[in-house]
């Protein structure tokens, strides 16, 4: 038999979040004839709608949107995230026809260039009945997509119409992760969503206006044909009845409605790049406060931002700030090993500003050996990021936070210690 220390090999996975919000396995092979091993991504999980005012009032901005998003998009390439991008409009349904991906898609194949999200990735697998990579007819890369809004998408006739919320709803809902009670999941089959069950769903209203999905308008001014519209709330002459004070109500549908999209409220973002007041000249237009989309952003952790004074970089640029910020809040239970480790080999360490620790084997508050089986990585705030091969679950306080590690060290199977 060889000598231990000639045979013995050690896998180490150091699991961390980047400044950038990558999260990433680090490892190392021990003395053995393997190659030495390299860097592995597994990145974090973004589906991304940007919904865009196309009443007409922001004509101006379409260009600098177009330009900006894709900006966006390389960034988001080069701090490796996994990230899905389609666009809708505030004013009418637009079916999504085009879905930007990143290189971890594995439409990538066809093209050139796929990265493995995980060590053994199938780029033409499915998980929870939805393929991991986007429709092939609708997939393009963030250099080729081509459906930003333009002038030939205006809708002249929208007026004080602004149904954004809705809009939104409805996109999310044609593109929503499968579950048990879509068809073709009971025979085994899969379908093709755009967004993903164990991905965070952000959502970005650009616009000058206010929604009015569902709600009621009534004359600003009874009596003055042609006069502006509001909402009945608004209209200060008498008040409304029971059934024109519908904006509560109505928001308090939409909010239901995104959460049910994705079955878990934490799995979603909104954000807003709305008129903060009503002004005379944003964006080359009459503004209206978009309090809506400002109070949705609040309702799901987002942000909201003044459009007409806050150029659309620096609102990309804060909102992928803000979602690396709250990235990093993630928490992460999983360890993955390349092949089926030797249990009682099993060493785990956690790494903390603290110093290092070894963590026991223990369902409370250390480590369970899973074997090989597909898991959600992250538990808090809500299961993400789901990864497939032989893995190891931290438990209790064994659980990973922030910028901590871990570090695994394991022989293969049916290798002994001392043989």
């Amino acid at each position: 038999m060889k000598n231990s220390n000639k045979f013995f090999s050690v896998l180490t996975l150091i699991i961390f979040l980047s400044g950038c919000g990558q999260e990433a396995i680090r490892v190392g092979i021990g003395e053995n004839e393997q190659s030495a091993a390299g860097l592995l991504a597994v990145p974090p999980k973004v589906d991304v709608i940007l919904a865009t005012d196309d009443s007409g009032s922001i004509t101006s901005a379409y260009g600098e949107i177009d330009t900006q998003v894709r900006g966006f998009l390389q960034s988001l390439d080069a701090e490796k995230w996994d990230y899905r991008f389609a666009t809708v409009k505030l004013t009418q349904e637009r079916s999504i026809t085009q879905i930007a991906a990143s290189r971890y898609d594995g439409n990538w194949t066809t093209i050139g260039g796929w990265i493995p999200p995980f060590p053994g990735a199938d780029p033409f697998g499915f998980v929870n009945g939805n393929y991991t990579r986007v429709n092939p007819t609708y997939f393009r890369t963030a250099s080729n997509y081509s459906h930003f809004l333009n002038s030939g998408d205006i809708n002249y006739a929208a007026g004080a119409q602004e149904p954004g919320l809705e809009m939104i709803r409805r996109g999310l809902h044609s593109q929503r992760p499968p579950y048990t009670t879509d068809a073709g999941l009971n025979s085994g089959s899969a379908i093709y969503r755009m967004l993903r069950q164990d991905a965070l769903t952000v959502v970005l209203a650009v616009s000058n206006g206010e929604d009015t999905s569902g709600v009621t308008l009534c004359p600003q001014y009874p009596g003055v044909p042609g006069g502006p519209m509001a909402p009945c709330e608004q209209v200060p002459y008498d008040g409304c009845s029971a059934e024109d004070c519908t904006s509560a109500s109505s928001f308090e549908y939409y909010t239901t409605q995104f959460a049910k999209n994705k079955g878990d409220s934490n799995k979603l973002r909104f954000y807003s790049a709305v008129a903060a007041n009503t002004q005379s000249n944003c964006l080359g237009s009459n503004s209206r406060r978009g309090n809506r989309y400002i109070q949705m952003s609040s309702h799901f952790n987002g942000r909201s931002y003044d459009v007409c004074s806050t150029p659309i970089n620096a609102v990309l640029d804060d909102m992928r700030g803000h979602l690396t910020d709250q990235i990093l809040k993630m928490r992460r239970v999983i360890l993955k090993i390349d092949y089926p480790p030797q249990v009682d080999s099993i060493r785990v360490l956690k790494h903390t500003a603290d110093g290092t620790f070894i963590v026991p084997p223990s369902a409370t508050n250390g480590w369970t050996y899973l074997g090989k089986t597909t898991e959600y990585s992250v538990d808090y705030p809500a299961e993400m990021n789901l990864v497939t091969g032989y893995l190891i679950r931290l438990n209790g306080v064994a659980r990973l936070i922030g910028n901590e590690t871990a570090t695994v060290e394991a022989s293969p199977e049916g290798v002994q210690n001392g043989s």
